[in-house]
C-alpha cells in the first residue's frame, strides 16, 4: 500500500519528555503514533471494508483471513413430476 505523511503539531518540550521515557520502554514516539493509528483504523473501518481495501491494494489481510470470495449464482432445480406426485408417468 502507498504511504502518505500526516503532519501534526505538538510542543517540543513535551515530545522531547515523551521520547525520553519511551527510549527507556525501547520505542519512539513514531511506533507509538503508528500503532495507535492503526488501533484507530480498526475500530472506525468495518472488517469487510479493511478486508477489500487490503485486497485491492495488494496489502495482506492482518488476521490471517482472505476477503469472502464471491459465490456463483445457484441455478434452479429442475423438479421432476416424479418428485411433485410421488410416481412417474408412463
Amino acid at each position: 500500500m502507498e504511504k502518505v505523511t500526516i503532519t501534526l503539531s505538538f510542543e517540543k518540550e513535551k515530545l522531547d519528555a515523551m521520547a525520553v521515557f519511551l527510549s527507556d520502554e525501547n520505542t519512539t514516539v513514531q511506533k507509538k503514533l503508528e500503532g495507535s493509528l492503526q488501533q484507530l483504523y480498526e475500530q472506525a473501518v468495518p472488517d469487510e471494508v479493511r478486508k477489500f481495501v487490503e485486497a485491492t491494494s495488494g496489502g495482506k489481510p492482518r488476521r490471517g483471513s482472505a476477503p469472502p470470495r464471491p459465490r456463483p449464482a445457484s441455478r434452479p432445480k429442475t423438479i421432476t413430476e416424479k418428485e411433485v406426485t410421488g410416481h412417474e408417468q408412463s
